[in-house]
């Protein structure tokens, strides 16, 4: 009789702790051995099971005593994932040396499929029959070992910085507060291009990562269940179920990383517990140069700003004794200011490391709808958002958030767009004039206004009129009636059901713009409950006829 047929599926048994997993695989027939080695907890000899077809709460006799031993499931999953990684190893030590990571982008990235990029990354990896030997142990262990422990393999969508920063974070969000399984072990690799080496420094404490899983990442099939974290690679950057605010912040810093910040604070003129305001900058350079392969990106300019848009409440939050950074990754000007306070931290300090901590420490963050504010966002940090034209990508999962949409108008007509037909806008890889639609950016006034509003309120000064009070409240309203429920890039919330939008517009914005809080016509609800009942994605909506 075969251990098969000696197998009981109960829940007694004498509880067997394996001290090592061994495989052994015939290539030649594809078949995998895997083998539970450890001492009988009654005769104390050694035994070994084979854990291939074998389950949790099954139990199988020893060899020697016949004593029915049920493997600690503990115990499995630890051996399982030290065996899963010695081989991952290997397989990233052999085909080394990997295509260096680079700041230079290789390739064209059309509607965020980043896993072209991987698949232009290993165009320079040779795949030898060793390698494929090791792909193949994997794939067999990872199989065996799922009624165990369930092993996934995804990558990181690391060439743009709002993504590299916010999808780690949402992802360990969901897996801290339970929305996704937590019990999964997901190895992860990175693009070709990493935004920001420092941070990801930062996440390799906290991920699993291996380059390995770059093949397994891009050829797995989407509906393998082992390649199911391929969502953050391809992820919105959206706290669709607010989870946030349910977990924890796991993006730290040590004492040795908090002295060296400071050090780096004096060397640019701020003392220690000075206070800091950050204010970031997308420029055209830098568009034109991280899109240098993408011609349609390449005409892509309303998420273009400046820092002459922000001269105002840089000056008034000075005056306020705040310190002022200009941030961004590419600018190409030198700025001109008349105050000391306010500093071109971009022009003339920029560092890898202080992008990420002076997002994390600031007082607030000043922005366009941009990666450049993403650590502010994962370190809960509040934000003026301006120019956010978008609004179904609204952070609505924050209360510290004061956003400033920028004036749309119908081209042909001059008619301005209500709150409504913002959220009938695509994502932001298609350009306004695509709708129809011309932008008017925010005025100095208004970000001064948005400014000076969040700065009171973190003082505690800001007094909330019933009337105003009243239109925030339609503001939320009429959000959560049109953006609420939709989808965005590959199937993914934007925004889940019965999530509330926690966040505010700018007061004095909402208070000298009533027309933008108006009803639209008729003929657009429809389309409006079609989308929002179906859970159409945001880039399959049909904008209307102009």
């Amino acid at each position: 009789m075969d251990d098969c047929e000696k197998r009981r599926t109960v829940t007694t048994g004498e509880t067997f702790r394996p001290q090592a997993m061994v495989p052994e695989m015939d290539y030649a027939h594809a078949r995998l051995s895997l083998v539970l080695e450890g001492d009988c907890p009654l005769c104390g000899r050694r035994t070994s099971v084979e854990l291939v077809g074998f389950s949790p709460g099954e139990t199988v006799p020893c060899h020697h005593c016949s004593a029915s031993l049920n493997p600690d499931c503990d115990e499995v999953k630890r051996l399982g994932r030290d065996l899963v990684m010695a081989s991952m190893d290997r397989l990233e030590d052999r085909l080394g040396p990997w295509p260096e990571f680079t700041h230079v982008r290789k390739g064209t990235i059309s509607n965020f499929d980043c896993h072209s990029v991987l698949l232009a990354y290993l165009e320079d990896v040779e795949v030898g029959v060793e390698d494929q030997n090791e792909l193949s142990l994997i794939m067999h262990m990872t199989a065996a070992l799922k009624p165990w422990l369930l092993v996934r393999f995804g990558a990181v969508q690391s060439a743009f910085f709002g993504h590299l920063t916010i999808n780690v974070e949402d992802y360990l969000c969901e897996r801290e507060v339970g929305v996704t399984p937590s019990d999964t072990f997901d190895v992860f690799c990175y693009d070709q291009m990493v935004s920001n080496l420092y941070l990801k420094k930062k996440w390799d404490a906290l991920l699993t990562t291996s380059q390995g899983a770059t093949l397994l990442s891009t050829y797995l099939p989407r509906e393998s269940p082992h390649a199911s974290v391929r969502f953050l690679f391809n992820h919105n950057g959206n706290d669709a179920h607010q989870t946030w605010h349910r977990s924890r912040i796991h993006l730290t810093f040590t004492d040795a990383e908090h002295d060296r910040a400071r050090l780096e604070l004096e060397r640019m003129g701020i003392p220690e517990d000075a206070e800091y305001v950050c204010m970031g900058e997308r420029s055209a350079l830098y568009r034109k140069q991280v899109y240098a392969d993408d011609s349609r990106m390449q005409n892509f300019t309303s998420r273009d700003s400046d820092f002459d848009q922000y001269a105002l409440a840089a000056e008034a939050l000075a005056g306020r004794g705040y310190y002022v950074l200009r941030m961004g990754a590419l600018v190409d000007r030198e700025l001109k200011n008349s105050h000391p306070a306010i500093i071109d931290y971009a022009g003339k300090h920029r560092s890898e490391f202080m992008d990420i901590y002076l997002g994390a420490t600031c007082r607030f963050f000043v922005t366009p709808p941009s990666g450049v504010s993403s650590v502010a966002s994962i370190c809960r940090r509040p934000i003026v958002f301006t120019d956010y034209s978008y609004l179904s990508l609204l952070h609505h999962w924050m209360h510290n958030i004061i956003f400033l949409p920028p004036h749309l108008y119908r081209a042909k007509t001059g008619k301005r767009l209500c709150l409504a037909e913002y959220c009938l806008l695509r994502r932001p890889s298609f350009s306004l004039e695509q709708f129809g639609v011309s932008c008017e950016p925010n005025s100095r006034e208004e970000v001064l206004q948005a400014c000076l509003e969040m700065d009171d309120r973190l003082s505690g000064r800001w007094n909330e009129a019933p009337e105003d009070a009243e239109l925030q409240a339609r503001f939320k309203e009429q959000l959560e009636r049109y953006a609420c429920g939709l989808k965005g890039l590959n199937d993914g919330w934007l925004w889940a059901e019965g999530a509330s939008f926690l966040a505010s517009a700018g007061t004095a914005f909402l208070r000298e713009n009533p027309d933008f809080l108006a009803e639209p016509d008729r003929n657009l609800r429809p389309s409006f409950v079609r989308n929002r009942d179906a859970g159409r994605c945001v880039g399959e909506t049909v904008p209307p006829k102009r």
